[in-house]
């Protein structure tokens, strides 16, 4: 089975702007809703984590959560019946993490020479939950944080971590000034839990 080449989901990084006095997040898409719960005065910035993740380097990781990849359909659609039927959605595996870890699931399961080819490749893992919310695809593949904070799709599948390789969101202090906002968004694991993530270590 296939493992997917980028093993972070996602990153926050966070710095100082050069002419800002507040910090500046930049946050996946999947992590935006709980970092501006986090991040007070900060600014917050989306961007793709396949962009973030080239900056890793620059600084210290710190492991913020763990993630889990599940299969969403329409929250007034029968549950757990027909996992994969009809159009499926993902994040495109191409550059986005979470579309790897769809594929690298899919491979797993025997499911990726059926569905993979026809399967709506999205930007990113919120806009492959937004096909299925806007009635686009019947099924997507995302990241359990995303289905928590939908009210119009409901979990049909959870994929085990051996189909999916770990799924770790990580953080990096760019600059010294933006410390305290660091250790506040690595240190709240009460507030990523009630978003959907699980603890860094199982």
């Amino acid at each position: 089975m296939s493992r997917p080449v980028v093993t972070l989901a996602v990153l926050l990084l966070i710095g100082c702007a050069p002419d800002a006095e507040a910090p500046v997040v930049l946050s996946s898409a999947s992590t935006a809703d709980v970092v501006r719960s986090l991040a007070g005065s900060a600014v917050v910035s989306v961007a793709a984590s396949s962009v973030l993740a080239r900056q890793i380097a620059r600084g210290a990781p710190a492991d913020v959560a763990r993630g889990q990849l599940v299969v969403v359909g329409p929250v007034d659609g029968p549950p757990g019946l027909g996992t994969f039927e009809g159009q499926v959605a993902m994040a495109d595996p191409s550059h986005v993490p979470a579309g790897r870890y769809a594929q690298a699931a899919l491979e797993a399961t025997g499911q990726w020479e059926t569905i993979g080819p026809d399967a709506i490749r999205a930007g990113d893992v919120r806009a492959a939950l937004a096909a299925v919310e806007a009635g686009v695809a019947d099924r997507a593949l995302v990241y359990a944080s995303d289905a928590a904070a939908s009210r119009r799709v409901r979990v049909l599948h959870r994929f085990p971590e051996a189909q999916t390789g770990p799924i770790r969101f990580e953080a990096a202090l760019l600059r010294e000034p933006g410390r305290g906002l660091f250790e506040r968004l690595t240190e709240r694991g009460e507030a990523w839990a009630a978003a959907g993530f699980l603890p860094p270590f199982p």
